[in-house]
């Protein structure tokens, strides 16, 4: 693998890895302070024996902690509690200027959906008469114990539009003869005003774009997202997110866990963008 540095880590106290411990041929960590850790997962690999990542540095397991989240339906179908983990997840990768490292905190990630006669859910919230934070599935988990969200309900007799979105163009190469499907989810209700169209196209190298990389290697494509039957671009309402499950391209399954998906902006600062790999009907 090609090496990554990173100068100038004097004040660097900890860096958190998602994955297994990469094997490179020099250190990573350049002028880095005795004080440094590196904290990994306990589920992966090589780092009781890393080799290479950094010499010098103490090695530890990541402290997140984990913590129940009860959810009122109020008067909806019943729904499991979850467990969510506080703590920092970092997500490593230099940009093309060594812009360095990226924090993210955990989120909460996939939230029920319970059913109630006669009503459209609206969304979970930190407090039961809703003034408390609106709770989607990319907010950050900021409550350091146990919690309850409570469902909001509007009836189905207000005057409101249903609100879709989905994928209507995949023209990007990446994805010829990937076996899976694109799918697209917005993660609450009022996440857009209108219907959404979602198109997923090749990119030129000097624009904007979402990616994978592996190594020293760049895989572009362009999402954009349209109001339906328009060709004006849209986003999601601030705090709302959408999410985006993508096929592993032919070419990269042999790298499926060592890939990372990116945004990169319009002056060439690269993001590591958070993201799962998961395996459905025997397809990544």
């Amino acid at each position: 693998m090609t090496a990554v540095l990173f100068y100038n880590c004097s004040g660097l106290t900890s860096v958190y890895f998602r994955g297994n411990a990469p094997e490179i041929s020099s250190d990573a960590f350049w002028n880095k302070s005795d004080e440094l850790t590196f904290y990994y997962l306990t589920e992966t690999a090589g780092w009781t024996t890393p080799t290479y990542v950094s010499n010098g540095v103490h090695y530890n397991t990541a402290p997140w902690l984990q913590y129940t989240v009860e959810f009122d339906s109020n008067g909806g179908s019943n729904v499991d509690s979850q467990n969510v983990t506080f703590g920092h997840r970092l997500l490593s990768l230099p940009s093309q200027q060594n812009k360095g490292i990226l924090l993210f905190d955990s989120v909460y990630g996939s939230l029920p959906v319970p059913t109630r006669d006669g009503y459209i859910l609206a969304g979970w919230y930190s407090s039961p008469d809703y003034t408390g934070e609106e709770i989607i599935s990319s907010t950050n988990v900021t409550v350091t114990q146990g919690h309850t969200l409570y469902a909001k309900w509007i009836s189905e007799d207000d005057p409101i539009q249903p609100v879709t979105i989905t994928v209507t163009e995949v023209t990007s190469d990446l994805f010829k003869g990937s076996r899976g499907q694109i799918k697209v989810s917005d993660d609450v209700y009022k996440a857009f005003d209108s219907s959404v169209e979602v198109r997923i196209t090749n990119t030129q190298e000097d624009k904007a774009s979402f990616g994978f990389t592996f190594g020293d290697e760049a895989y572009p494509f362009d999402i954009s997202l349209y109001i339906k039957g328009t060709d004006q671009k849209t986003n999601p309402a601030p705090g709302y997110s959408v999410t985006i499950w993508l096929p592993i391209p032919v070419n990269l399954l042999d790298v499926e866990e060592r890939i990372f998906v990116v945004h990169k902006s319009e002056d060439g600062v690269v993001t590591i963008l958070p993201s799962r790999l998961e395996q459905k009907n025997g397809v990544w």
